[in-house]
């Protein structure tokens, strides 16, 4: 079964993979996601089998040979904490891979949204309208901001991050760019916010490149690679 553990400090609960045993975590405050568990086996099978499949997916490597009974059953989990360095093509390869052993379970479901969602914000596809606050307690639709340069950048982020303003600070620098910042803190409902779940962000920056035409030419992690798209 699946255990759920909420923190105040966590914008998303963690998930653990337990058996009908006793358990013990001693919560890590810096690095929750690092909290020691004693008194599972079914969570020490998960944490080898993440080691092995995750550092086969981020080399791009064939996961194929490292696939047995009990990684193949965490196969969901661990492709849903990696979907963010991944795009539509190389997580849809990898979903193809998942066995109907793991249809049932928690995060097969939620790869599967997020993999709808992803397709609907794919390369090619034009950005849907959005209300955002552009200012505290001012809404905004995006379809309504003009035009002015030859590409956007939609940057999702927060004031209080400093990778966001990073991100902006390069992006100020290049020529023919249109930079908007879209900030989550500025909203009520926080993460909660329903353009993040339209275009399934779960991290900042998030930034997607758009052409004058208002499609969409890039979604990118990592504002560093904003010159290689224009």
């Amino acid at each position: 079964m699946v255990a759920e553990i909420r923190h105040r400090r966590l914008a998303q609960p963690l998930f653990f993979y337990i058996e009908n045993t006793d358990i013990k975590i001693s919560l890590n405050e810096e690095c929750p996601s690092n909290s020691p568990i004693t008194g599972s086996r079914t969570n020490s099978e998960y944490r080898i089998a993440r080691e092995s499949l995750t550092q086969r997916i981020e080399r791009n490597g064939d996961i194929n040979g490292a696939l047995n009974e009990s990684s193949s059953r965490f196969l969901p989990h661990i492709l849903y904490d990696c979907a963010t360095q991944l795009d539509f093509e190389r997580l849809s390869s990898l979903y193809s891979l998942i066995d109907s052993s793991a249809f049932d379970t928690y995060h097969y479901k939620l790869l599967t949204q997020r993999l709808a969602k992803m397709q609907a914000i794919s390369e090619g596809a034009k950005m849907a309208d959005f209300v955002f606050y552009a200012q505290p307690q001012k809404t905004q639709h995006f379809d309504s901001i003009p035009f002015t340069e030859n590409y956007r950048v939609v940057c999702f982020g927060a004031q209080w991050c400093d990778k966001c303003k990073d991100a902006e600070q390069a992006g100020s620098i290049i020529d023919g760019t249109e930079w908007i910042n879209v900030m989550i803190d500025n909203d009520p409902k926080g993460w909660d916010a329903d353009y993040l779940e339209l275009f399934a962000i779960d991290h900042i920056p998030f930034l997607i490149l758009l052409d004058k035409e208002n499609k969409i030419t890039c979604l990118l992690c990592y504002y560093w690679l904003l010159m290689n798209h224009i």
